[in-house]
């Protein structure tokens, strides 16, 4: 076992012995987590990171495992754009347009997705049947600092959880080790790769627990005015659509809970 294995183990108070390779590739490792420690462990191994190079990520309970990868991660890094988020997501904002030109005509006057994510709020097209989310006020009072708590460790109920060690040089690289993305509507790895950087260095936002159709980020820097919110819950609007449609039903519902949380969850179905 590479001695940086040994190092993120140690960090996390975890046995070695323990800790098996994982299907996908050798550069990835599981081990067995125990009941009501997993979150205190993936920060643990999180903090020492820098020095020992390996990344943590939550599975949640122990049958959910990786499969192996189809595409050299290298190959998936080296294919990861360049350019600020927006620039990375380019393409699905166009995709994004063509997906609503027959129910908002408006679309093509939108010059960015800022204006695109105000035109789907005011036309209600999240809206579940009989609610209504547009025009909501943005909270009187600054957002509590709470206790960061993961979707994909709830329901677990004491059981013990799996975690994988991933050795890579920053955590953005996730995706491309586990193969992530690439299905329905969700991002193809590189762009959610792309994306992560991106999101690491502006917001130190950084990839906590990932299962077959979830990822769920811990967040550092969360943003601090309406408008930045706002302009964030567009760029995820765009990166994971069902975190709206199937969830916030307005990207201004969506802004408020990224202003609020220490975390944020991406799903697609």
């Amino acid at each position: 076992m590479d001695d940086s294995i040994v190092a993120a183990l140690k960090a996390g108070g975890l046995d070695a012995e323990a800790c098996v390779p994982s299907v996908a590739g050798g550069a990835v490792w599981r081990v067995e987590v125990p009941q009501g420690h997993a979150f205190a462990t993936w920060a643990a191994i999180a903090k020492a990171a820098t020095e020992t190079k390996v990344w943590p990520i939550l599975r949640g309970n122990t049958g959910d495992v990786p499969e192996a990868v189809a595409r050299d991660p290298a190959e998936v890094l080296a294919a990861a754009p360049l350019g600020n988020v927006r620039d990375v997501l380019g393409p699905r904002m166009e995709a994004r347009r063509a997906s609503l030109r027959d129910w908002i005509p408006e679309v093509d006057r939108a010059a960015d997705m800022d204006q695109l994510a105000a035109l789907a709020d005011a036309s209600g097209i999240h809206e579940f049947i009989g609610s209504k989310t547009t025009g909501t006020p943005w909270p009187a009072d600054p957002p509590e600092y709470t206790r960061v708590g993961l979707q994909t460790l709830k329901g677990l109920k004491g059981k013990p959880s799996t975690m994988l060690l991933i050795q890579i040089e920053h955590s953005s690289d996730v995706p491309a080790h586990l193969g992530f993305g690439g299905w329905n509507d969700c991002p193809e790895p590189e762009v959610q790769v792309a994306v992560l950087r991106e999101w690491r260095q502006q917001y130190r936002a950084v990839p906590a627990a990932l299962t077959g159709d979830v990822l769920e980020c811990v967040v550092v820097n969360r943003p601090q005015t309406e408008a930045e919110a706002m302009r964030l819950a567009a760029e995820q609007w765009i990166f994971c659509d069902d975190i709206v449609g199937q969830g916030t039903q307005s990207v201004r519902q969506l802004a408020i809970q990224i202003w609020r949380a220490p975390t944020w969850f991406f799903w697609w179905d």
